[in-house]
């Protein structure tokens, strides 16, 4: 059985730049997926292995023993990559306006 290549479309992203944080973090977005999921409050931090920036998907803490679990996040890697790649030029893209 071949993997295709499933092209996905990631629409109505929204940016909203921070203050960096100590952990790197310097924007949350908001976006669709294939005109069906919307993902919010996913955050794009700056990636310390291999330069550049990813995306850490949101997760929700359960007290009292802070457990953490995931919100959503992308099971296929060619889909991840997709995303990362269309959300990160969107957000490179904010600066680049700025230094014009």
């Amino acid at each position: 059985m071949t993997k295709s290549k499933k092209t996905v479309k990631i629409s109505e992203i929204a940016i909203i730049p921070i203050t960096p944080t100590p952990k790197g973090i310097v924007a949350f977005c908001n976006f669709i997926i294939d005109n069906s999921y919307k993902v919010c409050d996913a955050a794009i931090s700056t990636d310390l292995t291999n330069g550049g920036f990813r995306l850490i998907y949101p997760i929700k803490i359960i007290p009292p023993k802070n457990q953490t679990i995931q919100i959503f996040y992308p099971i296929n890697k060619i889909v991840a990559d997709q995303i990362q790649t269309q959300v990160i030029k969107k957000y490179q893209s904010l600066f680049e306006r700025k230094e014009e």
